[in-house]
């Protein structure tokens, strides 16, 4: 599970805002590493700084999105498996001599900064603060919709959804499945990084403290609005939303709140602010989209393996 995570999250880096955000840290972890061959992948090579720099990524994601990280060896195993799992698609993106037009990846950019409310100026302004071109940016992009396309060709194309598929996954759901969404924000008291105990203690005093006075009249929305980090997560099914709160969500109704709920980042708060439940196991196009779903991760797991297994790598870490 966590290594499908890992990989949705070093894709969706790329993208995100957060890349700008991380970009010294990244420089100055690379710093700190030195810098040599990592791995062979058939005529080219990873360094130990690309190592450095996506696991430093990869690890900012998780910690947003409150998802606790393995230890060293298996998360660094992880990384690097994806990593060469990338430069094994764009050496076939290269051998297919797959294109993608500056107005199309001109169009995904826009769509991020619509999604973050940006202006393309104040973006650009915001890449220039901390380092970053415009033009590696677009590159980047640019590289991750080639990927897209290479797995559209080779996997998407060839997936086929028979009404027998609708009708097992109705049997075999008809009782299991739980369309309930949840309304959700939290609050975050942050723990820094490689805290102390006394810290991490004063933080979770801090915590108590605030769920007291919450459970005492303070307003929830003034309280997410003076802690940076808390935000409203918004209506989500019970699984979409951070592991770590899914036991404690489903046994709470509207209006409660609960914590101290540790994670890697500090302690959070947390409130139910609405509850609904729909019928979904009816709604043709959304079991559709589910079982497309699952046979396409299924099918590109088994695709990234073979493409493996027919590919001379050779790691050395």
């Amino acid at each position: 599970m966590i290594s499908k995570i890992i990989n949705c999250l070093i894709i969706i880096s790329y993208f995100a805002i957060s890349i700008a955000n991380t970009a010294q840290a990244a420089t100055s972890n690379n710093e700190k590493c030195l810098d040599r061959i990592v791995a062979v992948v058939n005529n080219e090579i990873i360094t130990q700084n690309e190592l450095c720099h996506a696991m430093m990524i990869a690890r900012k994601q998780l910690a947003k999105y409150y998802i606790p990280i393995p230890n060293e060896e298996i998360f660094q195993k992880q990384i690097m498996k994806q990593l060469i799992y990338q430069k094994l698609q764009l050496q076939l993106v290269k051998h297919n001599k797959l294109k993608i037009s500056n107005e199309e990846v001109n169009t995904a950019i826009n769509g991020i900064l619509s999604q973050n409310k940006l202006s393309q100026s104040a973006f650009k302004a915001k890449l220039a603060q901390q380092g970053i071109s415009y033009q590696i940016f677009f590159h980047r992009v640019r590289k991750q919709l080639l990927i897209s396309q290479l797995e559209q060709q080779a996997i998407a194309n060839n997936i086929i959804i028979s009404k027998s598929d609708i009708i097992s996954f109705q049997k075999q759901y008809q009782t299991r499945i739980s369309p309930t969404c949840y309304h959700v924000a939290t609050i975050l008291i942050p723990v820094p990084e490689n805290a102390t105990q006394i810290q991490i203690n004063h933080a979770d005093k801090e915590a108590c403290l605030l769920l007291k006075q919450l459970k005492e009249g303070l307003s929830f929305k003034f309280a997410i609005s003076v802690h940076p980090g808390s935000n409203d997560l918004g209506w989500r099914l019970l699984n979409d939303f951070p592991q770590v709160f899914v036991n404690f969500i489903e046994k709470m109704k509207p209006g409660d709140i609960i914590g101290p709920i540790k994670t890697s980042n500090g302690f959070h708060l947390i409130k139910l602010l609405g509850k609904e439940t729909q019928n979904m196991i009816t709604d043709s196009q959304k079991i559709q989209q589910i079982i497309y779903k699952k046979k396409f991760e299924k099918a590109l797991k088994q695709w990234l393996r073979q493409l493996y297994c027919a590919s001379y790598i050779r790691v050395y870490i």
